[in-house]
């Protein structure tokens, strides 16, 4: 196992595919980079209490078209 205290991060992309690097110190003041590959970002959004399936593909169709 790999302990270190994250004190900084980028995203980015490599070879086309998501990345990120964390980089921070381990236990002993040693710096470390832990690179994160093989991912897929995804961010969450509470839905309203009201929401039904009905309204999936219309907020789908929203998101593509601002997303493009």
């Amino acid at each position: 196992m790999i302990a270190f205290q994250q004190i900084e991060s980028e995203e980015g992309m490599e070879n086309g595919a998501p990345s990120i690097r964390l980089f921070g110190v381990n236990e002993r003041g040693n710096s470390v980079m832990c690179h994160v590959t093989g991912f897929l970002p995804y961010f969450y959004i509470p839905a309203p209490v009201d929401f039904q399936t009905k309204h999936l593909q219309p907020l789908q169709l929203a998101l593509e078209v601002f997303l493009l």
